[in-house]
């Protein structure tokens, strides 16, 4: 992989960061507008459950260590406590609260990408329309709850930043902090298992080239991520998680729903109409797509000398990533498609007896966004300039047509979910009573 930046004497490139970061904030207009008009203040569905600890005494080690579903809590549910504290339990305030996660995940992609490609561009685009998606409006105005996927894709967006640093100490100190608050934070979970292969192979390299007493880092910081896996499942429970798995006996279902999830982030419905062939048939080219990603970044990991020795020279002030371009690259795309992939597989095999229809969940969509930032970065390494911004524009075009307008069974489901809470909220307050209100 080769790392591009784009560079060119026209003036109207200076242009192109002003109208993207406008553009941006426009997305981010849009989707604020969504939240204000639709989010109820009123418990639903599984928060009624979550919020159960907050009428207790838990400290805030139980606040983080809490366990809803196959996942904890984590970091954001402190800031969902303190959130409740101060707001009466307002659930508005929660719906913002994980637009705030989504907002600030957007931003630090843009970064990435910067980091990784140089100057943004116009078609850099194509990251705030993935990541402000109002596919994912369930995150908000269903039931809010930052833990399970906006707050985990704002911190892989941290991770994979930190997976560029300059100075090894910070890079792995981070690695290993970040990956003991993913395992407890959602679904970001799943990074414990992505971490330690990581660091094996980054102290291989070390080994490999001669770099003995470096390779203490990279080792060390793996041996941090085995204490954390052994902190994570102390008295971890399968209620609500695993105990939930049902099989079935067609295994091809299994790949037609990794394709209806790829599939949900393009807006591509029906897979259980008469004529889902098209949705699937999409979604199963991005499956493979990531899949190619996740497989040549892995080589190119294990194959290629990560540059080290020539960056040397490098601060922590100084522009510029950990490793080689390339090597730096491979890390974060095989993060990204990594991570969204293992999510995946493990969603359809946790829910594919609800039938395809529920691989499209709008909660779904932050935490399949990964694979799609993945995809979008692997461009970068494109050596034609002219195949690189095709495939941006073709992703913006793409992204567009999935959001504008937005699909209209989503928004007919949308507005239908706020009328109900509202008439319950009516209800309760004309007849004092929760029957007559359910």
């Amino acid at each position: 992989m080769e790392s591009k930046t784009a560079t060119t004497e026209n003036p109207l490139t200076r242009l192109h960061f002003p109208v993207l970061l406008a553009l941006t904030l426009a997305l981010m207009a849009r989707l604020f507008l969504l939240i204000d008009t639709h989010a109820v203040n009123i418990p639903y569905y599984d928060q009624l459950d979550f919020y159960e600890i907050f009428k207790t005494d838990a400290n805030l080690w139980e606040v983080f260590r809490y366990q809803h579903g196959p996942h904890r809590q984590g970091i954001s549910f402190l800031g969902t406590q303190l959130l409740a504290h101060l707001t009466d339990w307002n659930i508005r305030a929660d719906a913002f609260y994980v637009a705030g996660y989504i907002f600030a995940a957007t931003g630090l992609a843009l970064y990435l990408r910067r980091r990784l490609g140089g100057a943004l561009s116009l078609f850099d685009l194509a990251i705030p329309l993935l990541f402000l998606t109002p596919a994912q409006y369930g995150v908000f105005i269903h039931t809010p709850n930052a833990s399970h996927g906006a707050a985990p894709l704002f911190l892989l967006m941290i991770y994979c930043l930190f997976l560029t640093h300059p100075d090894r100490v910070t890079r792995y100190s981070a690695l290993a902090l970040l990956n003991f608050i993913m395992l407890h934070t959602g679904f970001a979970f799943f990074t414990g298992g992505i971490t330690p292969l990581l660091l094996i192979i980054f102290a291989f390299q070390d080994f490999r080239q001669g770099r003995w007493e470096r390779a203490r880092l990279p080792t060390a910081a793996f041996v941090a991520t085995l204490l954390s896996l052994v902190v994570f499942f102390s008295n971890y429970t399968e209620k609500q998680g695993l105990d939930r798995v049902r099989g079935t006996g067609d295994w091809t279902l299994y790949p037609k729903y990794l394709a209806a999830l790829f599939a949900n982030v393009l807006g591509l419905k029906n897979t259980s109409g008469a004529e889902p062939s098209f949705v699937l048939a999409v979604g199963t080219g991005v499956t493979l797509a990531v899949l190619a990603v996740s497989i040549g970044s892995l080589i190119v990991l294990i194959r290629t000398d990560s540059g080290e020795d020539r960056l040397r020279h490098q601060t922590p002030d100084t522009p510029g990533t950990s490793t080689s371009p390339a090597y730096s690259l491979a890390a974060v795309c095989f993060t990204l498609t990594t991570f969204t992939l293992v999510y995946a597989v493990a969603t359809a095999i946790g829910r594919v007896h609800l039938g395809l229809s529920s691989a499209q969940s709008t909660r779904y969509v932050p935490l399949v966004v990964p694979a799609f930032l993945g995809l979008y970065l692997a461009s970068i390494a494109i050596h034609s300039k002219k195949t690189r911004l095709s495939l941006s524009a073709f992703m913006i075009f793409a992204l567009i047509a999935a959001s504008f307008p937005m699909r209209e069974t989503e928004s007919r489901f949308m507005h239908r979910l706020s009328a109900s809470k509202r008439t319950w909220i009516a209800t309760y307050l004309e007849t004092d009573s929760v029957r007559a209100a359910d």
